[in-house]
């Protein structure tokens, strides 16, 4: 019979929990095309609504739009973090920095201000979260690497609740009309 002592146990509980563990849970699954390009639209996504919720903060008409840009800035902020993280651990490069397009969503918005600003950008959100819940969900469901297709089932609930929180300061701003 084998002898283990109290280091031999801790070594091997070690080995199995954090070598075989780990390697077991991460997908190595090569990121497709499509993996690919969610990621790069999913970021830039991300960087209108951090750019777009920090102007809203500082700037909208109402304070629901403006608490409203605050949330949408902070969760996006989070979210871009754990995309570009899961990017850079498989070997993926997505830039960080608003493409070409994102700005000029950006800045279609930011020129304007008080209740135009406020109504254009609750439409915007609209228009954006229909499209991430959209995006988010197939690739949750059909994505190529596990783990993305997790990230992107994890962040659906947040994204749908967003949509769920424009609809309803855009209700309220439309009663005070």
């Amino acid at each position: 019979m084998i002898k283990l002592n109290h280091l031999h146990i801790a070594v091997l509980s070690a080995s199995l929990l954090f070598g075989g563990a780990a390697s077991a849970l991460a997908d190595s699954t090569p990121l497709s095309s499509t993996d690919k390009a969610f990621l790069k639209s999913a970021v830039q996504g991300g960087l209108f609504e951090i750019k777009t919720g920090d102007y809203a903060a500082e700037n909208a008409k109402y304070d629901d739009v403006q608490d409203l840009g605050k949330t949408l800035a902070s969760d996006h902020a989070s979210l871009n973090k754990k995309l570009i993280s899961f990017a850079e651990d498989h070997g993926y490069s997505v830039p960080a920095d608003a493409s070409a397009v994102t700005k000029t969503k950006v800045g279609a918005l930011t020129v304007l201000s008080g209740g135009a600003f406020d109504a254009a950008y609750l439409k915007a959100l609209k228009s954006a979260h229909k499209t991430d819940i959209k995006a988010f969900k197939e690739e949750a469901a059909n994505g190529n690497n596990s783990d993305l297709r997790s990230l992107a089932k994890d962040a659906l609930p947040t994204l749908k609740h967003h949509y769920k929180e424009v609809r309803t300061v855009e209700e309220k701003l439309d009663s005070k009309d």
